[in-house]
């Protein structure tokens, strides 16, 4: 079954066992983002699109690669975890200015 955005999201979520507001706060506080519950609800709902910058921190938050986050493969794993993370330090830096 084709998954999109949205519905990754959701799986994601519940799988963590997650509220919205969880998501929101743990994405923040690890990459130093501004993901508001609202705009959780609305990409779930599929109402909103999430800007790259938003796909990408969900993807490291939830530690599975782009590709699957945003449904173009079922491989979740990421491969060059160094080199994510490292991503996943700059990305924090340069939100944080």
């Amino acid at each position: 079954m084709e998954r999109n955005f949205s519905q990754r999201l959701y799986e994601l979520r519940s799988e963590r066992g997650q509220t919205l507001e969880q998501v929101s706060n743990g994405v923040n506080q690890m990459l130093g983002t501004k993901i508001s519950k609202g705009q959780l609800s609305r990409f779930e709902k599929g109402e909103n699109k999430a800007s790259i910058d938003n796909a990408i921190a969900l993807s490291i938050y939830f530690g599975v690669s782009l590709d699957y986050m945003i449904g173009l493969s079922d491989d979740r794993s990421i491969r060059q975890m160094d080199r994510l993370l490292a991503y996943a330090q700059r990305f924090k830096e340069l939100n944080s200015k």
